[in-house]
């Protein structure tokens, strides 16, 4: 008796579909061998007699009912579902679970640096922020809100806001434009203090000129009436 022949489909062959590991994990009651590329498995009960050519004697024939060997067969004809437990796998199929591995690593991998690279992002345009609010909090600059306004107008961002508030402080940088709020207190200078108090302040304290309140100064427009005649 040679032993029970095992055949391969085409594509396989036992060099790297057969789980050569389970002999290692568990006491299986049959060797392996190869003779010419062809597979056997041979039952330590063999006793080598004679039988037919490509027959195998009873205890070889009983490894075809042994529920490990039909656990193979299943794997070797179904395939081999990616979570069963690699002593199971042969090397084919470690193989690709190594590959498969390799890939989702450097996946994993891509993504943390991404990952990593706008938490940086993040990181620095929150330094930025609190780098701005602490310059506010400085009181430094008066006209925050039309800094802040002009910025906001230009599409500008958080870091050139700061470089922007920072040009204010040394007052190399004067934001256009100014709130009704602004326009009303200079026009209340300009009425009860003048021309002159109102021009002081504005350089003071960057309110409107005295050209710009002019030009937003509300006239309440003459009515002719025929009771009360001017």
């Amino acid at each position: 008796c040679c032993g029970l022949y095992i055949g391969f489909e085409e594509g396989q062959s036992h060099h790297v579909n057969y789980p050569f590991g389970l002999h290692q994990q568990y006491d299986l009651p049959w060797d392996y061998y190869s003779q010419r590329d062809k597979f056997f498995l041979q039952s330590h009960r063999c006793r080598r007699t004679l039988v037919p050519a490509g027959r195998a004697c009873e205890p070889c024939g009983s490894i075809l009912r042994n529920d490990v060997f039909v656990g193979i067969l299943q794997r070797m004809g179904c395939g081999i579902h990616p979570n069963t437990p690699l002593i199971y796998m042969p090397i084919a199929n470690l193989v690709e679970t190594v590959r498969r591995k390799t890939d989702q690593c450097r996946s994993l991998k891509l993504t943390h640096l991404n990952l990593a690279r706008k938490l940086l992002g993040k990181m620095t345009a929150l330094d930025e922020h609190k780098q701005f609010v602490m310059a506010v909090a400085s009181g430094r600059v008066e006209r925050v809100a039309q800094l802040v306004q002009a910025c906001l107008s230009n599409g500008v961002g958080i870091r050139g806001l700061v470089e922007r508030y920072e040009r204010a402080c040394r007052e190399v940088y004067n934001p256009k434009g100014f709130t009704e709020d602004d326009i009303m207190l200079g026009l209340l200078i300009l009425r009860l203090g003048g021309a002159r108090l109102a021009g002081i302040v504005h350089r003071a304290k960057g309110l409107p000129g005295i050209s710009t309140l002019r030009q937003n100064t509300v006239i309440r427009p003459l009515r002719a009436s025929a009771g009360m005649p001017t």
